[in-house]
């Protein structure tokens, strides 16, 4: 799994959809998933679509649901960071702890949407780069996420984005 991980961050955005096609056992063909961009961090799926993606409010619930965080703290803000045809990773940012979520059918099926979680005050430094073709990312201890270039294609200011998510967190849990 660890080397699997490792070749996929290697690959660039195009390379890693394709990837997924290829090695995902779902019944559901790349090209009868249609995605529609709303504005920059809320995607839905169009009518016609097999896989519908969380909502922010669907991001919110999944997190209210894993117990991890409290539903009155729903200070919330939420970051796309990667986005391929099938898979969608999120980054929410609460008043105590920066979460990412990973949002495709694999994830769906067997429960574990959340990939990870960690505290702010363990969330820094943010880091961004390039290995290959792949932009990668990491927020404090979780290393070498990718990120989507098309979305977010100067690294230094996405990683300014993200230390200003956990900043004005901090500040509004005090």
């Amino acid at each position: 799994m660890l080397a699997e991980l490792e070749f996929i961050a290697e690959l660039a955005d195009d390379e890693v959809e394709s990837y997924v096609t290829l090695t995902d056992a779902s019944p559901i063909q790349r090209e009868s998933v249609l995605v529609t961009e709303d504005s920059e961090d809320d995607f839905q799926s169009g009518p016609d679509s097999r896989f519908d993606f969380l909502s922010r409010e669907g991001l919110k619930q999944v997190l209210v649901d894993s117990g991890f965080v409290a539903a009155k703290s729903l200070e919330w803000d939420f970051l796309l960071l990667f986005d391929t045809r099938k898979q969608k990773t999120w980054l929410g940012v609460t008043n105590d702890q920066i979460v990412c979520l990973l949002d495709d059918q694999k994830t769906r099926t067997n429960g574990h949407i959340i990939q990870w979680r960690q505290a702010l005050s363990d969330a820094t430094p943010v880091r961004t780069y390039s290995s290959g073709k792949s932009a990668l990312i990491d927020i404090g201890s979780r290393r070498r996420w990718l990120y989507s270039k098309r979305l977010h294609p100067d690294g230094e200011t996405l990683g300014n984005r993200i230390n200003g998510m956990i900043e004005v967190a901090k500040v509004s849990a005090n």
